[in-house]
This record gives structure tokens, sequence and C-alpha cells, in this order.
């Protein structure tokens, strides 16, 4: 990770050179050197497990430099999603496919054998969709030796993903948003920002079909008209309210028009329309555009890092990428 041969030492001298005695009803017994890890409460400790987690971070990302590697997509326009980290825990995707979960087994077995720090097996498991088949979960149980979980997943007791939790976060995210002056501005402003999917987009609907038409003794007053009718224009009989989803169908019409201008440039180099010409991603094979490159990276010193774009930009936007300026 580059650090420097001295600071290497200094850290090696520091865990190679711990002793250990027992205190047994007050007084000292033995006197032992340790063979692994820090004193309990060293403040290196810390600072040494996130270094080493970064090397899991980055030698799983570097799977996708692979060609036998093939990942798990949300989407499929969109990134792989490799691994999720907290703390100490670890959550892999993958597409269940032989050769990949093999090559992740090796990168996992490559760490182990580096810093010393093994995986639990005993509380490691796999989860799978309902509608996966049977021969994809009996492949990821036998090669990777896990127990299937079913459920929820869960982590220190809490559900990570539910169905109401789920709606809390839409009721929450509305409160924030609403304004009982003018619901519908408020409303649409950070949807059009975002690209937030059908479900959400049909409870949002829900949610300002009750405000439009409200409650009564905490229930619901009867509509009398539905969304798709009020969304009309007046002359044809409308109150001129937008549908949202013909809302989200012309912003990315609108998009094609729109030019970004670069200020930090933290955005996505491949996965972010920053060039006007859609995710950059579409038009390379190169495994780079899988990991979290921002357009900054590719800026050195007041100028474009040409010869790391030419070894991993498309060629036919090159020249487009030069000519736009990044204000830093």
């Amino acid at each position: 990770m580059g650090f420097d041969e001295v600071f290497i030492d200094m850290v090696w001298r520091i865990m190679a050179n711990n002793w250990y005695s027992i205190i047994v009803n007050g007084k000292r017994h033995g006197f032992f050197q340790s063979t692994r890890g820090l004193k309990q409460g060293d403040p290196l400790s810390p600072a040494l497990f996130i270094l080493g987690a970064e090397v899991l971070s980055r030698s799983l990302n570097s799977l996708h430099n692979n060609p036998d590697y093939y990942g798990f997509f949300l989407e499929p326009r969109g990134p792989q999603v490799n691994h999720l980290s907290f703390a100490n825990d670890i959550i892999l995707f993958t597409s269940g496919r032989q050769k990949t979960l093999q090559l992740i087994l090796q990168t996992l077995k490559v760490y182990e054998e580096t810093p010393g720090q093994l995986i639990n097996t005993d509380q490691s498991h796999l989860m799978v969709h309902t509608s996966a088949f049977n021969s994809t979960r009996d492949r990821i149980k036998r090669i990777t030796g896990f127990r299937q979980k079913e459920g929820h997943l869960t982590y220190l007791g809490c559900p990570l993903f539910n169905y109401t939790m789920a709606n809390k976060i839409i009721e929450l995210w509305w409160e924030r948003y609403f304004s009982q002056a003018c619901p519908t501005i408020s409303t649409y402003s950070p949807l059009i920002s975002s690209d937030p999917p059908v479900t959400v987009l049909n409870q949002v609907q829900s949610i300002m079909d009750d405000f439009f038409w409200g409650w009564r003794n905490e229930k619901k007053k009867y509509h009398w008209a539905s969304w798709k009718h009020l969304s009309f224009p007046y002359e044809e009989g409308g109150i001129g309210m937008r549908n949202l989803k013909d809302m989200m169908h012309t912003k990315h019409k609108v998009e094609e028009h729109i030019k970004w201008k670069l200020n930090s440039g933290n955005c996505s180099f491949w996965w972010d329309n920053w060039l006007g010409v859609g995710p950059l991603a579409q038009f390379s094979t190169d495994g780079n555009r899988f990991n979290n490159t921002t357009v900054a990276d590719f800026w050195v010193e007041g100028q474009w890092d040409l010869k790391k774009l030419i070894r991993q930009a498309p060629n036919n936007y090159l020249a487009n990428i030069l000519s736009t300026e990044l204000y830093i």
C-alpha cells in the first residue's frame, strides 16, 4: 500500500515485542510472549485493523479485472456490487457461478494467510433469492461450505430491510420535503433529482392522494377522482397536476440537453453522466469501470492525466474529456 520501510519496521517491532504474565490471587505467575495481536486497548490496533480491512476490500474489488469473474448486478446498466463492510462484518455479493465462487474463496484464503486474521465459518452463512434454482443453492453450499440462512437479514439483532421499514423511510422522506403550502413543488424537486424505482413512485403517489383528499376521524376520505384524471389539463377536465411517472419519463429526455459543470469532480467517472453522452461504462470493457473511480482521480496538478486517460478511458470520447474543464 506504499508505506515506508521505517514505518513497517516500527509497527512490526511493536507487534513482535508483546509479553504477558497471568495474575492469580494478586500474584503474577509465568511470563510468555504473545504469538499474535497487540495488547488490549492499544491505540494502534484499530488503525491496523482498518489497513487490513482495506487490503481485503481492494483484493475483492480487483476481482473485476479477472475475465472469469462474474459479479452481481443490481441493474444491468449499473455498477456491480462486490461487497459491503461494517466493522469486522462483510457481506459478499456474487452471481453464484462456480468459477466466481472459487475466485472469491481464493481471495479470502490469501487474505487469511497475509495478516493471520481468520474467517469464522461457524458464523458465516449464505442467502439466496427464493426463486433461485436448487442447483445454484447446492453449488454455493458445496463450494463455500457455508450454511443457508432463511428469513430477513439482520445485524446485531436488527433487520437490515423489511417492507415496513421501507414504508417508514418513505414517510420520513415525505415529512422532510413536504410543504402544505405547495406540496407538488417540494415533492417533485427531490424526486426529479434522483431516479427512484416504480414502487417508490407508487407509494409517494398514494401519499399525495391522501393529502389531496384529506382525512376525517383518522380515516381516509373517499377519493372522488383518480390521480390520472386530476393530472389532465384544465381544458380536459383536470386540475393541471403532473403525474410523477410522466415527469420521470420526461426527465430522461430533458437530461439529454443538460450540460454538466464539474466543480470538485467527486462524481463517478464511469457511471455518472458528467460528459453528456451517458455513463462512460457502456462504451468500455475495462475492469476498472466497476471501481469507485471519480472524475477528480483523472485530474492531476490542474490538468487531465493524459496517460491515465489513454489507458482507461474510451478512445472515442477522449477528445470530449480533454475539452472539459474542472473547477477545483
